[in-house]
């Protein structure tokens, strides 16, 4: 049997879950950081858009990652109503529903909020997969930004183009009437997804020849502008190239882990980065 040089790799490692430091950003990549930043210094509601998994969520953890003394909300899921999202913000920061009205649950976590805001913490609603947001969650989120935060209020939204259309609808409450600034990510072009998979094998001490640069094309392509399925293109053509004690990955090997998964061989959900700011109150 040969003795590969990738025998002993855990294909999880390299390709899985990064550590804050190990976030790979682009030029374009860069571009939207900078805007969700500036967006946060200057306090406007901002949009940052693009196709699914081209890395938008990614930039979002990114961001929050610089801000250790803040009190943010990371909302990633399908709310069914705006009183379930508004339970789920109360429960997140220890509070009991009031029990007498709406009204009332909404003035005790916008007075938390409040309370929050002048100990000098910044406080941030992240809203993830934003297009799923029925209407009445986006009233509710405007109505708590008023009740609470005012002009202070800093909401993120992250999603795909349908995320634009469903803010300026006349069913989202009142954020037709507020300044939103908007950055729109492309998905990911072949160099960068080379660049990608070159920063991880990098990060995790692997030698670029064990990912040449053909088969590295070959995944941009099977990808489909997608990070999440770079990472399993990836993580199945090493776990491939084991079965078979190969001395590296090539374009065949990529091939065929694309059909694999196409196929739905394998059955794994990508990695998705967590964050670990201090101050999060995580709703997912």
């Amino acid at each position: 049997m040969v003795d590969s040089p990738l025998a002993t790799v855990s294909p999880a490692r390299i390709f899985g879950r990064p550590a804050p430091a190990q976030v790979w950003l682009g030029p374009r990549q860069g571009r939207a950081l900078s805007f969700t930043s500036e967006a946060l210094a200057s306090h406007d509601t901002a949009l940052l858009l693009g196709p699914r998994a081209c890395g938008k969520s990614t930039i979002l953890d990114t961001m929050l990652q610089d801000l250790p003394d803040a009190m943010f909300f990371r909302l990633r899921d399908r709310w069914e109503s705006g009183v379930s999202l508004r339970s789920a913000l109360m429960e997140s920061v220890g509070l009991s529903p009031a029990g007498a009205s709406e009204s009332g649950d909404r003035e005790l976590l916008g007075a938390h909020l409040l309370a929050q805001r002048q100990a000098g913490r910044t406080v941030v609603f992240a809203i993830d997969d934003a297009e799923r947001l029925p209407k009445d969650a986006w009233r509710e989120l405007f109505r708590l930004r008023a009740v609470s935060l005012g002009s202070d209020a800093y909401f993120l939204f992250v999603g795909r183009a349908e995320t634009h259309d469903a803010l300026r609808s006349a069913g989202a409450g009142g954020w037709p009437s507020l300044k939103v600034v908007v950055h729109t990510m492309a998905s990911p072009t072949e160099d960068e997804i080379s660049a990608y998979v070159l920063h991880r094998l990098h990060m995790a001490g692997i030698s670029p020849a064990l990912f040449p640069s053909r088969a590295r094309a070959q995944v941009a392509r099977r990808s489909k502008g997608s990070f999440a399925r770079v990472n399993l293109l990836c993580q199945v053509a090493i776990l491939l190239a084991q079965r078979r004690s190969l001395p590296r990955i090539d374009a065949t090997l990529v091939e065929q882990a694309s059909r694999m998964l196409s196929r739905g061989s394998l059955h794994r959900k990508p990695a998705t980065l967590q964050n670990t700011a201090r101050g999060q109150s995580a709703v997912t």
